[in-house]
């Protein structure tokens, strides 16, 4: 959105259908990236002239990171690559690969396990007692790394069942399930594991002693 005196603004929605008409009119360059809902696709037509009405059919094959750019910032209308950051810079939001998942063994569901996925997302959910046998050495082979902690000697991870094992000082080993391989990132890279392991993991995910 761009206004006189040297003042912009930018208004950035993944759902133009819910953007206010006057927001809109006064954009005054419009990036759009993959949309496939109509009534998206049917707002953004509606804020561009009617000779560039037929521009909108690409929208719904663009690839990642591809985009159309209309208005003041180009003198035609563009269909662009934007340049993504490097792996390492990218937040921990990648789509997930659906036909290596697809093609992995598959792992016992129920009801439960998905509820208590569910509710884990929330910090103040308490601990679930579902039951659950842990996983058998065929299904998965955990292997623990060594950690400096007064309370837990090893940690392993296995981001496709998301499945988290913790070794205790005491020489207890848990299961934990449902844990995102984001929580386990930042339980490794805290100040003191054993505080993690209390507040982030032992009260919010199900778990069972191996």
């Amino acid at each position: 959105m761009q206004r006189e005196f040297g003042i912009g603004g930018m208004v950035i929605s993944q759902r133009p259908s819910d953007v206010n008409e006057t927001v809109l009119s006064q954009c005054g360059t419009m990036l759009a990236l993959r949309l496939t809902n109509s009534a998206d696709r049917a707002k953004v037509q509606a804020s561009l002239p009617d000779s560039l009405a037929g521009i909108i059919e690409s929208l719904p094959i663009l690839r990642v990171g591809e985009a159309i750019i209309t208005g003041e910032a180009a003198r035609l209308p563009i269909r662009c690559r934007i340049a993504l950051p490097q792996p390492e810079n990218r937040p921990d939001s990648e789509d997930p690969r659906v036909a290596e998942r697809w093609g992995s063994a598959r792992l016992d569901e129920s009801y439960g396990r998905v509820m208590a996925s569910w509710r884990s997302q929330n910090p103040r959910w308490a601990v679930a007692s579902i039951p659950r046998q842990p996983l058998t050495k065929e299904q998965m082979e955990m292997e623990r790394t060594p950690v400096s902690s007064s309370m837990v000697l090893s940690l392993g991870y296995d981001e496709i069942s998301q499945t988290l094992e913790v070794e205790f000082s005491s020489n207890l080993v848990y299961q934990y399930y449902n844990v995102p391989n984001v929580l386990y990132q930042q339980m490794m890279a805290s100040d003191s594991i054993g505080k993690f392991v209390n507040s982030q993991v032992k009260p919010n995910f199900p778990c069972s002693r191996v």
